[in-house]
């Protein structure tokens, strides 16, 4: 049996995205990025850990980090423009 709201609240709506059932929007911007899928979840390489297909900014990482990270056969990696949250 569900139970029934206090009646200071029936049919109230705050306008929360939850309650109107819409999805609250986030501002994004495209950046250069690097999509990158480990063959082993957990493999280390250029200063973190990799697990499944990740998204990452290039300019989240100094041009050492990049070039292991390219030049490592245990990761399959792909220059893509992503979507990140706008500052």
């Amino acid at each position: 049996m569900a139970k029934n709201k206090p009646a200071n609240q029936q049919g109230q709506n705050n306008g929360s995205a939850e309650d109107t059932g819409a999805a609250k929007k986030v501002a994004t911007k495209k950046v250069k990025g690097l999509v990158v899928t480990t063959k082993r979840d957990g493999f280390r390489r250029g200063g973190r850990e990799w697990h499944g297909t990740t998204e990452v900014p290039l300019d989240s990482f100094n041009e050492k980090q990049v070039e292991q990270i390219m030049n490592e056969s245990m990761l399959v990696v792909q220059e893509a423009q992503i979507e990140v949250a706008a500052e």
